[in-house]
């Protein structure tokens, strides 16, 4: 069985792994180093594409004849998050 981190537990683990590079860091940081860290992994999560985005750009994609980079551009910007 896989064992999953929480992003909280990926930020605490990540902090004290920081802390022993950098040990000038004080413990009460671990508040912003954790929101912040949350933050950008959600963020990025947002910006990640979705099975169905990915199963419909294929689908597509194998359909586009000749394979330009005319066709290419319209496909990539038709599946391309904004």
């Amino acid at each position: 069985m896989e064992n999953k981190e929480t992003l909280e537990e990926a930020a605490e683990r990540l902090f004290k792994e920081f802390q022993i590079e950098n040990p000038i860091v004080p413990n009460n940081h671990i508040r912003p180093f954790k929101l912040g860290f949350i933050k950008s992994a959600k963020w990025q999560q947002e910006k990640m594409y979705s099975e169905e985005d990915l199963r419909n750009a294929y689908r597509w994609g194998t359909t586009v004849n000749h394979g330009t980079k005319e066709h290419f551009n319209e496909w990539f910007e038709q599946f391309k998050k904004k």
